[in-house]
């Protein structure tokens, strides 16, 4: 179950398409497309078996008016970008135009993102990219939550899930971002050694009543929610 009603995202954030496509669920792709298709078929797409007399030819739609009509069976598009039915209904719409899914089920490191992963193709542990992913999530969420990064592989070396090279080098008191990579950690994270080589985000009331969910280390065997995201790494 999401962290926060739908509605509610809806309301704070105010996008035209988003919330639509977040409660629409994926289910709704097949009725969107068969909206475009009665659309169609109203038009009089397919219809008359009589060529266009001159007249009828000045009337048409303009320079286009004689493409070969859309398929019925495509997937309908918000403003020639996102498909209607993105996001499920347990799902939120990110800024990054991803989906998101905020599990308070409680879950070691490896178990999170395993489940995040069963969620479908391109599915895995959120990648905070972005000072917009930071915000949405501590408007977002009310628990620790893992997220997609770790320095198991190498200490200090911390990466997100699916990349090669680091986003952070060092600890918490004289590391810093690697590349020049966007990074939220709390306050001298992090800061535990080869003892914990997980990052979670904390929600507001653990990192301060202005933060944007700041992150920090903890032992990967510890059970937290998780923070799952959809598709594929930019």
């Amino acid at each position: 179950m999401p962290s926060k009603a739908l509605d509610d995202y809806g309301r704070e954030f105010g996008s035209s398409g988003s919330a639509g496509a977040a409660s629409a669920g994926r289910g709704g792709a097949s009725g969107a497309a068969g909206a475009a298709g009665a659309t169609a078929g109203s038009a009089g797409i397919g219809g008359s078996s009589e060529p266009p007399g001159p007249d009828t030819e000045d009337a048409g739609a303009g320079p286009d008016s004689g493409d070969e009509p859309r398929d019925a069976g495509a997937i309908i598009t918000l403003d020639g970008g996102l498909p209607a039915a993105l996001c499920a209904a347990d799902e939120l719409l990110g800024p990054d135009e991803r989906c998101y899914f905020f599990d308070a089920t409680l879950a070691s490191w490896t178990a999170a993102r395993a489940a995040c992963q069963a969620r479908g193709a391109d599915w895995d542990l959120a990648r905070v990219r972005l000072a917009e992913q930071s915000a949405f999530l501590g408007d977002t969420l009310a628990f620790e939550a893992w997220i997609g990064a770790t320095d198991a592989a190498s200490e200090g070396q911390w990466s997100w899930v699916g990349d090669v090279a680091p986003f952070w080098i060092g600890n918490g008191t004289t590391g810093a971002a690697n590349g020049g990579a966007y990074v939220n950690w709390n306050a001298t994270e992090p800061n535990g050694a080869t003892t914990t080589n997980c990052a979670r985000a904390l929600p507001r009331s653990i990192g301060g009543p202005t933060s944007n969910a700041p992150w920090a280390d903890l032992d990967c065997a510890v059970e937290l929610g998780s923070v799952c995201e959809s598709g594929p790494l930019p």
